[in-house]
């Protein structure tokens, strides 16, 4: 156990087989009731993208990529500095070719500004798209999730992310047209599922504080007191599925 999770309504989802199927049938319904989550809206947003825009990279391509290797996975903790920074290019150097920086989402703008290039940004696109557009020009490959919540912030920016280089579509619904759920919910827990789907060998994390206080590479001062109050409970769902994941990949926790 990464997290202590004993008092939380996942526990017992922890110690499930790590499945496509453990997903749908027992951890999604199990989120969806716990945030009031409509899995219909979920399902006609991913609908809606499969219609309008087509992935322009095969995930079998980027798996082929990171298997076997060692990633680095960056939230956007509160714990983020240039002693973080640091600590990351201190790793990449011994070894190069066999590591792969993993951004979450708002974590790109840090990274940017460290100079450092994630190879893949998995994002919802709640953080600076803008710098995600920015890291894919200088090759970064995006996972754009698309869910209920973020559809019209889909449709605005897809077109530059394709434009700007490789992109992939997830999902945390049924697997749709162009879409791989490769599980998880939000997009800290979703990278370390990823890592599991693509045999990556282990992965250390940067910034996966779940403390009292929201980094600011999440944009905290943009959020509303209800949208801070969720992301709290999120929190708590990143954990336990970060745990079951642990059963499958080896885990660090660097700060």
């Amino acid at each position: 156990m990464i997290f202590k999770t004993e008092n939380t309504l996942f526990l017992q989802l922890e110690k499930l087989d790590f499945s496509l199927s453990t997903w749908l049938e027992h951890w999604y319904p199990a989120i969806c009731d716990f945030l009031n989550i409509s899995p219909q809206s979920d399902l006609n947003a991913v609908k809606d993208i499969d219609n309008l825009f087509k992935p322009n990279l095969r995930v079998e391509e980027l798996v082929n990529e990171l298997k076997r290797k060692t990633a680095i996975i960056i939230a956007p903790g509160n714990s983020l500095s240039n002693e973080t920074a640091k600590k990351i290019k201190e790793i990449k150097s011994k070894n190069v070719t066999n590591t792969v920086l993993i951004s979450v989402d708002g974590a790109t703008t840090f990274l940017l500004e460290q100079n450092l290039i994630p190879e893949v940004i998995i994002s919802d696109l709640d953080g600076c798209v803008e710098d995600q557009i920015e890291a894919q020009r200088l090759g970064s490959t995006m996972i754009v999730h698309i869910h209920g919540d973020n559809l019209e912030q889909a449709k605005k920016y897809l077109p530059k992310l394709i434009k700007a280089g490789n992109v992939l579509f997830s999902t945390q619904t049924e697997e749709l047209g162009n879409f791989r759920n490769f599980l998880g919910f939000t997009d800290g827990d979703r990278a370390v599922c990823f890592a599991v789907n693509s045999e990556i060998k282990k992965v250390i994390l940067f910034g996966y504080d779940f403390g009292e206080k929201i980094g600011k590479y999440s944009k905290v001062n943009t959020l509303t007191k209800e949208k801070i109050g969720k992301k709290f409970q999120k929190f708590i769902i990143a954990k336990s599925i970060i745990n079951w994941c642990s059963k499958r990949i080896k885990i660090r926790i660097k700060s």
